[in-house]
């Protein structure tokens, strides 16, 4: 996953520096608020039943706004795709969860349902705007998640190096995880149930009308 982001990076500087001219005058330098890298948390107790997540693939807000240009479209469309997966890489190593998955669309039979948009990323900063649903459509998260890279991404030695911004992956997944531990076993229940209950109806509707 280092190596197909490290790839990335490089891709969007070269295509950077191709698309700038001379003459343009340089881009005002953004002044990015640091924090302390967030731990993950991980299960010493996991709370039953353990629930499924499915993670859509992420949306990217200048694509969506036409703002974005054909040179950095391919780099915008692998990030939408990769970003998820290690988002699902983090919450599968809380050890808290039933099976994580990531698909190209919203899952009908999801108990809990993840989707994202990119609202700005590169080798400096990432910000993601998440959404968190469970199958009776309760919002469990509707906020904006923003995070500079980590100094240690970029270490030359791959045993000590990890994702620049799994920080905020690591807040994203705690967040997650203290909604589902303020919740009761009934309720959690329930939401299994609302869930089957959704997936029947989407293979057979006339049974539900």
């Amino acid at each position: 996953m280092n190596k197909l982001r490290a790839l990335l990076l490089a891709i969007a500087i070269c295509l950077c520096f191709s698309a700038c001219s001379s003459d343009r005058p340089p881009a005002p330098v953004k002044t990015i608020p640091l924090r302390a890298p967030t731990s993950l948390l991980r299960a010493e107790n996991p709370t039953t039943p353990n629930l499924n997540i499915s993670i859509m693939a992420f949306s990217n807000a200048d694509a969506e706004s036409g703002r974005i240009s054909r040179i950095f479209a391919p780099i915008r469309e692998a990030e939408a795709s990769y970003l998820p997966i290690v988002l699902r890489d983090t919450l599968v190593e809380t050890g808290y969860w039933g099976a994580v998955k990531v698909g190209p669309s919203s899952d009908v039979s999801a108990e809990v349902q993840v989707n994202a948009q990119i609202l700005e990323s590169n080798a400096l900063e990432l910000s993601l705007k998440v959404r968190v649903t469970d199958s009776r459509g309760i919002v469990w998260i509707d906020q904006t998640y923003q995070e500079p890279a980590q100094t240690t991404a970029y270490l030359i030695d791959e045993k000590v190096r990890e994702d620049p911004f799994q920080s905020l992956y690591n807040r994203i997944a705690n967040d997650i995880l203290r909604f589902r531990q303020q919740m009761p076993v009934t309720e959690a229940k329930t939401i299994v149930q609302a869930a089957l209950l959704r997936y029947a109806s989407a293979l057979a509707p006339e049974a539900f009308e």
